[in-house]
């Protein structure tokens, strides 16, 4: 079922903006988002290049096992969504979403050649292949609010681009698997402690 978007200018209200500079994008796919719970409007790895803002609604599992709504948003390059909508699948149900972990949300990077400032900056400020490759990374990939986020066919994450077209992301972990997880992480935790007091 689609989500509505209708209530969030009001939530805005209280926005507080947080910097990813110290992020690592290629971190483990079940570890818990470095993005504290009340921020709910996150900025890119840069402010010099110009930007569209991207809306998402989706639940995380906190530590206590219960499900939360969390309503936030982020900032592309300019041009992301239109080089997708141009050069993509427009009718993938997903949109340009690669995938969806524990942490948050990871675009496809292949659609930043569309986003001519933010080219020309990344151009200025990266040398290598490798440093562009993680330069893109920082762009695409977001540390939201959410101690462990799901996406499942009982409860999609959706997002919305500056068209206003609403994607959903349906193939990541369901309650059931979060809590399987996080108690297996707990488990293991208990284990290298006790090893550790050995």
């Amino acid at each position: 079922m689609p989500v509505s978007f209708k209530r969030w200018p009001a939530a805005r209200l209280s926005m507080k903006a947080t910097e990813r500079d110290d992020i690592d994008p290629f971190s483990d796919m079940f570890r818990p988002s470095s993005t504290p719970h009340d921020v709910i409007q996150l900025f890119g790895p840069s402010r010099e290049y110009q930007s569209e803002e991207w809306f998402f609604s989706y639940l995380s599992v906190a530590e206590d096992e219960r499900l939360y709504r969390q309503l936030t948003s982020c900032f592309l390059p300019r041009g992301y969504e239109q080089g997708f909508l141009l050069h993509g699948d427009a009718s993938r149900k997903q949109g340009p979403i690669y995938t969806i972990r524990a942490w948050g949300v990871r675009f496809l990077t292949r659609y930043l050649d569309f986003c001519t400032d933010y080219v020309r900056v990344r151009n200025e400020k990266t040398k290598t292949v490798q440093r562009r490759a993680e330069w893109d990374a920082r762009a695409t990939s977001w540390d939201l609010p959410g101690h462990f986020i799901i996406a499942s066919d009982e409860h999609a994450f959706d997002a919305r681009g500056p068209s206003d077209r609403t994607y959903s992301f349906d193939s990541w972990c369901s309650y059931e698997d979060a809590i399987y997880v996080m108690r297996e992480r707990t488990n293991d935790g208990k284990k290298r402690k006790k090893r550790d007091a050995e």
